[in-house]
Order: structure tokens, then sequence, then C-alpha cells
């Protein structure tokens, strides 16, 4: 696979009958004491089925702003978020929302934490019961059902987290820095089981992070947004996830090409 970047139009206004995600023409303001702060302006986006997506910029440029409003937490200022065609109107079980911490509920077994979703969809307990103990095994915590959240480690409350939101297929894995709290070498190995999950599932992935390496690495494709108000400033397509999930991973972020991209992406951040 060629590791070249290549370039995507910035701000197209096309919409093609297969983008799972359409952001048109987005903007949002929102208040600060009295003052109003112009977060994002004519953010233009379209995300089809099966890519990941890995959204960087500087601190304060709307990133997580953005996530919010694809997620239906917040409404934007103008423009129109579609969901599979769909205009969004608020939190939906098609969009699953992994956040830097996990927010597991500390009085719930491991299990019980995953099953949360099918039980307030009203599946038997057996069926839930056989779901989340399937999704618990393909992020790596088989034989971990019946702990609680506060006896595993980090990484290991994020696969929690992430298996809680896949047990409902959503169309959209939305991710929030979920690696940020992480000490170095588990991230690394947390960014391998997200991509084999992420390629075993089929999913569609946004991912917001800090760490340029981070995002070369996950992303077939990387956004980069301009400091406040944030805009697509740069949108480039990579390889380096495709290589990684064929076991090619360790050696991948010594190359040539990912050094180029990781210059090129820092570039665009620093203005």
């Amino acid at each position: 696979m060629n590791d070249t970047p290549t370039a995507a139009p910035v701000g197209a206004n096309s919409v093609s009958s297969t983008d799972l995600l359409a952001v048109r023409q987005v903007s949002h303001c929102y208040l600060a004491g009295d003052v109003v702060v112009e977060a994002l302006a004519d953010i233009e986006l379209h995300v089809a089925s099966g890519e990941f997506v890995v959204i960087l910029g500087p601190s304060g440029c709307g990133k997580t702003t953005l996530l919010r409003l694809i997620a239906g937490f917040q409404s934007p200022s103008e423009g129109e978020i579609l969901v599979d065609g769909h205009p969004s109107h608020g939190p939906n079980a098609d969009r699953g929302v992994v956040f830097q911490q996990p927010t597991l509920y500390p009085w719930l077994s491991v299990r019980e934490n995953v099953e949360f979703g099918p039980r307030m969809r009203g599946v038997d307990k057996r069926a839930r019961r056989q779901l989340a103990d399937e999704y618990l095994k393909r992020v790596g915590l088989e034989g971990f059902e019946e702990r609680a959240p506060y006896e595993l480690s980090g990484g290991m409350q994020q696969r929690v987290a992430i298996a809680r939101v896949l047990i409902n297929k959503p169309a959209l894995l939305l991710m929030d820095e979920p690696f940020g709290a992480l000490d170095a070498l588990t991230r690394e190995v947390m960014q391998d089981e997200l991509l084999r999950i992420w390629r075993e599932e089929g999913a569609t992935v946004i991912f917001i992070t800090h760490s340029v390496d981070e995002a070369i690495y996950l992303g077939t494709r990387v956004l980069v947004l301009s400091k406040r108000p944030g805009r697509i400033a740069l949108d480039r397509r990579f390889g380096f996830s495709a290589k990684a999930v064929g076991g090619e991973g360790r050696h991948v972020r010594a190359t040539q090409a990912f050094g180029q991209a990781r210059e090129e992406l820092l570039n665009a951040i620093l203005g």
C-alpha cells in the first residue's frame, strides 16, 4: 500500500449517497459569560462507512465541540448533521461515544456494565449475558466478567467502555481522546487493540486526539482543524493503519513516510 498522503478536497459541497456521516456547513457559537465565542466555522465533512477519521488541532480549536455536535449532545448554530442520510436531532443509539475517562458504573460488575445497553432495550437476561461475554472476549477481557471496574487497570477499564459501546452496534463510534490518560506503553497496546476491533467489527470511527503520532498510526484519514474558529485546514488519507493491522505495527512508526506525515501535520497544526 502506498503510504504517501493524498489530499482530499477541503470544504467540498458534494454529498454522496454512500456518506454515513455528512456535516454540512456547520458553524457553532456559545456564550462564555457575556462573550460570544465562535468555536467552529463552515465545517463541511463527509465520512463513508468503514473509515477511521482522526481529528487533530491546537487546543481550543473545537475538536471536542465538533464531536459533541456529531453525537447530538448539542445542536449546531448553523448548518446540519446527517447520519445515514437522516438529520440528527439529538443523541441516538446509532452513535456510541467513548470518553477519555471510562465512566463505568462502579456498583456493577464488568459484565453488568457491558450489558447495560441491551438491558435498557429489554433484551432478556440470558441473551444479553451471552452478548456481553462475546464482546468482552473481543476486547481481550475473557475471565474478568465478574470483576468490579475498580479492580481493573486503566487500559482494561477503557476496553470495558469500548465493549459497552460496541454491544449496541452503533453506526458511528465516536472517541474523545480515549487513551489520553494512559501511560505510553498501555496506550500503544490499546491503539493496536482498537485497530483490530475496528477491522473485525467493520466499524466507522471518529477519533479525537492531541497526539500527531497516534493520529497517523490510527487514521485512514486525518483532519487538522485551524485555530478558533475551527475550520478544516487539512484533510489527508494514510495507509499506516492497514499496515499496523497487517502485523507491521512495530515498524510503521520508524519509516520515512511516517516521519514525513508527522512533519506535514505538525506544520499544519502550528500554522
